[in-house]
């Protein structure tokens, strides 16, 4: 029998996520969205005819489904309300980045899930790129030796719907701009120095001609216990809107190794007729997943590794908020925001 999950969240990711479930299912592989619910009925009606799942508006629904997980794709700040009703019924749980949109309800959520013995697995679709994998596989294999310095840079045009108005711009609900977009390349710098993150300092700025209160650009400096550094800019403000182009580069003791999405998707989509790019991420990432629901793996994304990339998410945006003061990461992780 094919493993039957629930996708909370019929929005723009949980349309992402619900088109990648579907190139599973049409290539053979046995896991599938059961039911879609969001609290827009008209919403997850959308996503339901799309693609053919019973769908619901009441999040109520969740006490009596008796499938094999839940995927979360709700706005940040619901995260919390979400989990804990999928913890409470034994459901494993595959939940956005960022657990949430501060330290306090993650941990708290880290440890409700663990005291209770269920599953719990953050998505961070960068670590599954196709590309970003094997540059990863790379450095593990010694091939630059040991990596030094990472530089990350990561410009996109705003897209989504909405517009400035639109809750990402919420630091209430999302978090704020870093922590909700930028954590994915704070979360790739770390997954590739293989070393903890001791500091970070961040200034970052705004859109000049829009009165909005979240930041449109950062750039942040942070420093390993190995002694490496990485440097991470992001820019969420380059015309035209769909813009979309990322650059990273590794430096190690013995070689250097370097990505670039608009390079290397051109290249492979020549040779390649499989999904490249954002779609091939969620689609690897719910391929995992289903390994790890039946047991076959453990997740890519540990659970403490998952605390750490908040942790210094939190810690970058405090320094911006601070006009770049240096920011410890112990003290977010032994602190309460």
């Amino acid at each position: 029998m094919p493993i039957r999950v629930a996708l909370v969240g019929a929005g723009a990711h949980g349309h992402s996520h619900a088109s990648a479930m579907n190139y599973l299912g049409t290539n053979g592989m046995d896991i599938k969205y059961e039911l879609v619910v969001d609290e827009n009925p008209a919403r997850a009606a959308i996503l339901a005819a799309e693609f053919k799942i019973p769908h619901s508006g009441d999040l109520g629904l969740l006490s009596s489904f008796s499938g094999d997980g839940v995927d979360i794709c709700t706005p940040t700040h619901t995260h919390l309300e979400i989990a804990e009703i999928c913890v409470n019924l034994g459901l494993p749980v595959l939940i956005d980045k960022p657990l949430s949109q501060n330290f306090h309800d993650a941990d708290f959520i880290i440890n409700t899930f663990k005291n209770a013995k269920v599953p719990l697995q953050i998505g961070y679709s960068t670590r599954f790129d196709p590309l970003l994998s094997r540059l990863k596989q790379s450095i593990s294999d010694g091939v630059i030796g040991i990596p030094g310095l990472v530089t990350i840079n990561h410009l996109q045009g705003y897209s989504w719907a909405n517009g400035w108005s639109a809750w990402q711009q919420n630091g209430q609900k999302s978090g704020g701009r870093i922590i909700h977009f930028g954590i994915h390349d704070l979360d790739f710098a770390c997954w590739v120095m293989e070393s903890r993150p001791i500091s970070v300092r961040t200034i970052a700025s705004k859109k000049i001609d829009q009165a909005i209160a979240s930041w449109t650009s950062y750039s942040a400096q942070i420093f390993f216990e190995s002694g490496a550094l990485a440097l991470v800019t992001g820019n969420w403000d380059v015309i035209p809107a769909n813009y979309w182009r990322k650059t990273c580069s590794v430096i190690g003791s013995t070689g250097s190794i370097k990505y670039d999405s608009a390079d290397d998707e051109i290249s492979l989509s020549s040779q390649n007729t499989e999904p490249v790019g954002y779609l091939a991420s969620i689609i690897n990432e719910l391929k995992h997943w289903r390994e790890c629901l039946v047991g076959n793996t453990e997740p890519i994304v540990s659970l403490e590794q998952a605390r750490m990339s908040l942790a210094l998410a939190v810690a970058a945006q405090n320094s911006a908020e601070n006009h770049g003061a240096t920011v410890q990461i112990e003290e977010i992780l032994h602190g309460s925001k």
